[in-house]
């Protein structure tokens, strides 16, 4: 079964929301358990990292992780996505193309938590920049 946490990596907190080996039924779940703690957080403040490796899906699973994601935008200021594999990758286009996000593709977790990290920093500099 998957689940939603806040992890810490050198100072940022992120939200990484783990659904390798889901089927879709427990992925459904976990999507709605991500929704909830990414809108309860301020807009235009959350890290999101997620793991997908070896997630179980179906059309109904697509339409779900689309709503969620759409409706998670205002708040999320960086994503990362960790465990596409040929037949997620086209899923996953599907979703970027209807929620518009920008999610960043990773090979491994630790390179999301650096990716997420680094765009982390940069705004950071900006806002004291700013």
């Amino acid at each position: 079964m998957g689940s939603v946490s806040i992890i810490t990596y050198k100072g940022l907190k992120m939200v990484y929301t783990d659904l390798s080996n889901c089927n879709a039924e427990e992925a459904a779940q976990v999507f709605m358990d991500c929704k909830r703690v990414i809108q309860s957080q301020e807009e235009d403040s959350v890290y999101s990292l997620v793991n997908i490796e070896n997630i179980r899906y179906n059309s109904e699973l697509v339409k779900t992780i689309k709503d969620v994601v759409k409706s998670n935008k205002p708040y999320v200021k960086a994503a990362s996505i960790h465990g596409l594999s040929t037949l997620t990758q086209i899923m996953f286009k599907s979703v970027i193309l209807f929620t518009g996000r920008d999610i960043y593709p990773v090979s491994s977790l630790g390179e999301g938590k650096e990716w997420l990290f680094k765009k982390w920093e940069k705004n950071q500099l900006v806002e004291e920049l700013g």
